[in-house]
């Protein structure tokens, strides 16, 4: 009998570790600890942005606030990968003509407000990861928002797409939708 408790004991604790060790993400993207670091210094964004189209992109896992159960369930339970902090499904999500068109618009610096502090939208959320093949630039993009993240080599940029851009954004997003469901 005492072995068969130790045994339940160890596998009970083996779940409960591997279920925090996966949580573990859900604190910084809850709390916007992931968002640390990131500059708002509008200046430096000609040296952050992407020249060309992304060869990548990822779909973010659904919105922390806005649909916490989904949220939960996809970090703990599905295949996902973390980035910057932030967590991702796995897969290609977007044609190459709509990375064409995304490469367009995050390349031309006119796509871009300076960041005016958080937006009353339940918080960053990670919608799109667009990254490039042959530098590390990166972008992280909330829908909600039009907030983005531009990174490359290892700094990180806060600050906002213009509408228009960020209307196009949301619309390409709707097509990948369609096209996946």
């Amino acid at each position: 009998m005492k072995k068969k408790l130790r045994v339940a004991l160890i596998v009970f604790v083996a779940v409960v570790v591997i279920l925090a060790i996966r949580a573990y993400p859900g604190i910084g993207i809850v709390t916007h600890s992931n968002l640390d670091g990131a500059i708002t210094d509008f200046t430096k964004l000609k040296h952050l942005i992407p020249s060309e189209a992304p060869s990548h992109s990822r779909i973010g896992i659904p919105h922390q606030m806005f649909d916490s159960s989904e949220f939960w369930t996809s970090l703990l339970f599905s295949r996902r990968s973390i980035i910057h902090g932030h967590a991702f499904r796995p897969g290609e999500w977007l044609t190459g003509d709509q990375l064409d068109v995304v490469g367009d618009l995050l390349s031309d610096p006119t796509s871009y407000e300076v960041w005016l502090g958080e937006a009353m939208c339940g918080g960053f959320h990670a919608d799109f990861h667009f990254q490039w093949k042959n530098s590390d630039d990166e972008a992280i993009v909330c829908l909600g928002c039009g907030e983005v993240l531009l990174f490359r080599s290892g700094t990180a940029l806060r600050c906002y797409l213009k509408r228009s851009v960020h209307d196009k954004l949301i619309e390409i997003s709707r097509k990948a939708e369609q096209a996946a469901s």
